[in-house]
């Protein structure tokens, strides 16, 4: 309504109905254009900043599986293997929300925790994609102490069925 106010007209119902940054430089030129273009992006910041969850402030200690197969020791504990990629977009929501609640994070210490990067396609992912039988990405496979499949999460899992999955896992 900085429009309205400045030149006596309101834009909207003559334009798009969308009083941005466009509209406000074109009434009332650059400096007031400018401010509100910033206004705009920040605003998309923000929204975007409260969208996604923030995280509690602990972690999952992650290991490559490259380096989990190399260094499997005599421990018998359950594995929990997320097989994921860089361009897929419920794996990153996953890593915001699933793997930051308290309760996964702290179900997590008896498991290996075990991370399966497939974003490019090779021998060595082509290899693993077929040991495993993955699908699709996310995929989230979980073993018990022995090395038996006890349970096989395809697609984005929220935190409350992962941590039944894995507290179910002995």
């Amino acid at each position: 309504l900085l429009v309205k106010w400045k030149t006596g007209e309101d834009i909207r119902a003559s334009g798009s109905g969308n009083i941005g940054a466009t509209n406000v430089l074109r009434t009332t030129g650059r400096a007031a254009g400018a401010a509100t273009l910033l206004l705009d992006i920040a605003k998309g910041y923000l929204a975007v900043w409260l969208a996604v969850p923030q995280g509690t402030g602990q972690a999952i200690a992650w290991e490559r599986y490259e380096h989990w197969v190399a260094g499997r020791d005599a421990q018998a504990k359950p594995a929990l293997i997320d097989f994921g990629a860089e361009w897929c977009i419920p794996c990153r929501k996953m890593d915001h929300t699933t793997y930051v609640d308290p309760e996964v994070v702290r179900e997590a210490d008896r498991f290996h925790m075990v991370k399966a990067d497939i974003t490019e396609e090779n021998e060595s992912t082509s290899e693993l994609v077929d040991k495993y039988g993955v699908k699709g990405v996310p995929t989230v496979v979980l073993f018990s102490p022995s090395g038996d499949e006890t349970h096989r999460l395809v697609g984005y899992v929220g935190p409350d069925e992962m941590h039944e999955a894995m507290r179910s896992v002995r």
